[in-house]
């Protein structure tokens, strides 16, 4: 079996074309399959934040989960 990692610090997809800072909470869009500054009016839970800022090029994010 393997394991499942409940918190920590990941690397995650997330969409491109806009900045993300460092310190922003962040959210997890199932339909795109990606992380989201979105919360989509509560459709999206909440990952956590994000730990280091991300370029609008980037497509991804580190992110602490449940923090």
């Amino acid at each position: 079996l393997g394991s499942l990692a409940l918190t920590g610090i990941f690397a995650l997809p997330r969409a491109t074309g806009a900045e993300t800072p460092t310190g922003v909470a962040v959210f997890w869009d199932a339909a795109a399959n990606q992380v989201t500054v979105d919360d989509a009016a509560g459709a999206n839970p909440r990952l956590g934040v994000s730990v280091a800022p991300a370029a609008a090029a980037d497509d991804t994010i580190r992110v602490r989960l449940n923090h």
